[in-house]
């Protein structure tokens, strides 16, 4: 009699103990950092630098951003002003400079904030490769503008990969009838999506700016 009431204490424990795992395990899965999403800090600060260089190539020669990005290693330099007589290649219509860095370069520079479709499209539209050289576009920029108001949410995750909205305004400087400066509020939205590389969170896809892109022929290609 001892022995089977072991036996019944002991299949009870076991019943309970799966019973505390299983609702563990339920629990974690709506609780853990990944069902929410990565920390929103990560997310906030891996947007603003994506937001950051898509605007910088946009708004500014893509030449200067990547000699600012390179801190002034990318060019021959010739009284502190960039060397333009360096070699130039015409491509799709698009007037690039040959650079001091190697394409590889650029792919590890911008892997640090992007990764697949997100990477791919960007350095497409800025650089071109050439025999392992790297070169860069030398269309124009636009006029300047800022982003405020930025608020991320977080919608779902599928396959590893995260979605977010955001929603920002967009401001853009000018000078009215007197000269004097004033400036245009426009509120706008766009979509990202997130992947974990290697331990870190990169950008897998964006649509920042994406009417901007259609305006310049190096986004076209």
């Amino acid at each position: 009699m001892t022995i089977t009431m072991l036996k019944k204490t002991s299949c009870i424990a076991l019943m309970i103990f799966i019973l505390l795992f299983a609702a563990g395990c339920a629990s974690g899965e709506t609780s853990s950092t990944d069902s929410a999403g990565p920390p929103s800090e990560t997310i906030t600060t891996l947007f603003e630098k994506a937001a950051g260089t898509l605007r910088d190539y946009t708004a500014e020669e893509p030449l200067y951003v990547l000699y600012r990005d390179f801190n002034g290693k990318a060019f021959e330099m010739i009284d502190g002003v960039i060397d333009f007589s360096n070699l130039h290649k015409t491509i799709d219509n698009c007037s690039y400079l040959k650079t001091l860095l190697k394409y590889q370069q650029a792919v590890d520079k911008y892997s640090e904030i992007f990764t697949g479709e997100a990477l791919d499209s960007f350095l497409s539209k800025y650089f071109y490769d050439i025999d392992g050289d790297l070169y860069v576009n030398c269309a124009g920029g636009m006029s300047g503008f800022d982003i405020e108001n930025i608020t991320i949410t977080y919608i779902n995750q599928n396959d590893g990969e995260y979605f977010y909205q955001v929603t920002y305004d967009h401001v853009i400087p000018y000078e009215d009838a007197n000269f004097e400066l004033q400036y245009e509020v426009y509120p706008s939205e766009c979509h990202f999506t997130v992947r974990n590389i290697d331990g870190n969170y990169r950008i897998s896809s964006i649509d920042y700016l994406s009417n901007f892109f259609t305006d310049y022929p190096y986004a076209s290609k």
